[in-house]
């Protein structure tokens, strides 16, 4: 029997018949009926004559049809079966099947883009290979997505085939276990005299050669294959519903083939989903030529991170997350997932529960020295934090399970970890530290960073009080006020303040405020060290430049530009002027020796 290209079905679902029905009650030309059209005999319609009360199924060349009326066209010649049922009481009662023969090949069946994109087009085969990671494509063979999702459901993002909403995770190879092996598969779909599909597994799944035949329907881009099994990695194999019938083709491009099927709650122990395989064509993978990449992309942490990161480690340390241990980033440092609490990562990497927190102490013994304390022990030694975004420390920390079997928290080869990202608190205090690894491929190519996640421990305190501090803009023609990111204060020390924006309009101001610090340190000091405006050094004297309350008493202000009395070391208001962004570098003192505001 071949399985040819199901049409259109016009859905039309009732309860329950009332009556108990018989297979011998269920005969063509009573109960149903099997005709052609009489333009073209390569379309076959199935009708029930029951009242629409019965509820009836159709199994057919394609596979199980639940619809009054359903339209069949068939491109390939061959002996084919139909049979009727009707749900009963007691399940489906079927009737003896009713054979037809298909004379002649329609070609118009297996005609247009999707046809020529999956096979090649009518007489024609076309060989697709697992997507590997390093083809521009998928960053590997799996993704896995809601089991609601379909073909209407895929947006292209930059290149990449996802959903808005629907995409669960899209781990590298590495991550599911997808082993070499997977990864030389072959899968052949051909219309050459039928619509013929060859599979070769070479990962330990048999038969490793299976050759079979497929329907494809274009309309609502479902596959079903009878004889071969879908190509997939060998970790999935005993947990899918079938790996023939009901696959969702999601995406299906000339060199991209994206193809699911159905996690199975009972094989699995896991929440159903859909499995999809990611594929590109043997001709592309086989001609694919690497872009040249001169520089991978890189985390940017928050302007300010290292300010604010050394400026916390004195009376803080960091736990590892219980809930929330880890995720995965790109590598510009976006994180993938947003896992939010145990229960949403995958089974296999289900986060470890410890009797005491994974705990890093950055500032022991001396702001150089840390510990890191495991269930396995504890860890000493120096660290620095580096201007490009690393927490490098002298020695190994070790590679403690943190998820799973194979998720361990650990540093890179050079002892080392990336600041990714963090959050915040209402006093301005890093909240959540999100720090990690680089992955990377067979060839050292990043493929995307592991991060861990690190909530700051107070011990019970709220720690020194931080003073916020931040650099604002305007000018008095329009009065449009630019402000930057405001950095937190808890310790003297300099600081590069930043407006990013442009203005042209006459006469700016610029200042800089620092919260609260007069009120608590009447004696504090805000020396300005350097001013960039664009990039470009702007001269300037500390001592001509005023020193005042804020807008509050408690604020200390230094009046950097001011249009109405304009410091004597500055021609003009217009070298205020900006395109681009402001830096104005500080020193922050809190205790000067004199009082910030003297009277003249």
């Amino acid at each position: 029997m071949m399985v040819m290209m199901f049409s259109a079905c016009s859905a039309d679902d009732h309860d329950l018949p009332a009556p108990d029905v018989t297979a011998d009650d269920l005969a063509e030309g009573i109960s149903f009926s099997v005709t052609r059209d009489a333009d073209n005999p390569n379309i076959v319609y199935l009708k029930s004559l029951l009242p629409s009360s019965y509820q009836v199924v159709w199994e057919h060349p394609m596979g199980r049809t639940q619809a009054a009326e359903c339209t069949l066209r068939m491109p390939f010649d061959g002996n084919y079966e139909v049979k009727f049922g009707v749900n009963t009481r007691g399940g489906y009662v079927w009737s003896n099947p009713v054979a037809f023969t298909i004379d002649d090949f329609c070609a118009d069946f297996v005609a247009g883009e999707a046809w020529e994109f999956l096979a090649g087009g009518a007489g024609n085969s076309k060989t697709w290979v697992p997507d590997n990671g390093n083809y521009g494509m998928k960053q590997g063979f799996y993704s896995c997505f809601d089991p609601s999702t379909v073909h209407a459901d895929m947006i292209n993002n930059n290149g990449n085939w996802t959903t808005e909403s629907k995409t669960w995770w899209e781990p590298a190879n590495g991550d599911v276990d997808i082993t070499d092996a997977d990864l030389i598969g072959e899968m052949t779909f051909s219309l050459q005299g039928k619509a013929g599909v060859s599979v070769k597994f070479e990962n330990g799944i048999s038969p490793a050669v299976q050759e079979g035949i497929f329907n494809f329907d274009t309309d609502g881009y479902t596959m079903s294959i009878d004889g071969a099994q879908l190509l997939h990695a060998f970790w999935a194999h005993d947990k899918s519903e079938d790996w023939s019938k009901g696959l969702q083709v999601l995406v299906l491009t000339e060199n991209q083939l994206m193809i699911g099927n159905y996690r199975s709650e009972a094989l699995s122990g896991e929440g159903r989903c859909i499995y999809c395989w990611n594929f590109v064509s043997k001709d592309y993978a086989d001609s694919y030529v690497p872009p040249v990449v001169t520089e991978e992309p890189t985390p940017t942490p928050p302007d300010g991170w290292k300010n604010a990161l050394e400026n916390q480690v004195a009376y803080c340390s960091w736990n590892l997350d219980a809930d929330v241990p880890f995720d995965w980033f790109t590598l510009d440092g976006t994180r993938k997932n947003g896992y939010a609490a145990p229960g949403d990562y995958p089974s296999a990497y289900t986060p470890v529960e410890f009797d005491e927190p994974l705990k890093l102490k950055l500032a022991t013994l001396s702001r150089e020295m840390f510990t890191l304390t495991t269930p396995a022990g504890s860890v000493e030694g120096t660290y620095t934090i580096t201007d490009d975004g690393f927490i490098k420390f002298d020695t190994s920390l070790g590679a403690t399970l943190i998820a799973g079997d194979k998720m361990f928290f650990q540093t890179d080869a050079d002892n080392a970890l990336r600041v990714l990202t963090y959050d915040t608190d209402d006093l301005g205090r890093i909240s959540d530290l999100w720090v990690g690894v680089k992955e990377t491929d067979f060839s050292g190519k990043g493929v995307q960073y592991v991060g861990y996640h690190f909530v700051a421990d107070f011990g019970g305190s709220e720690g020194p009080t931080a003073y916020k501090v931040g650099l604002s803009y305007n000018n008095t023609s329009d009065w449009t006020m630019i402000e930057g990111e405001y950095v937190y204060v808890t310790t003297p020390g300099t600081y590069t303040l930043t407006v990013s924006g442009s203005n042209q309009a006459l006469d700016a101001l610029l200042w800089v405020d620092a919260f609260k610090l007069l009120k608590d340190y009447p004696n504090c000091d805000i020396v300005i060290k350097k001013i960039l405006i664009d990039g470009k050094d702007l001269p300037f004297d500390d001592a001509a430049i005023s020193r005042s309350e804020g807008d509050s008493p408690s604020t200390a202000r230094r009046y950097i530009c001011n249009a109405w009395g304009l410091a004597s070391c500055f021609p003009s208001t217009e070298v205020f002027l900006f395109n681009d962004k402001i830096e104005v570098t500080v020193d922050i003192i809190f205790d000067n020796g004199k009082p910030f505001i003297t009277e003249e």
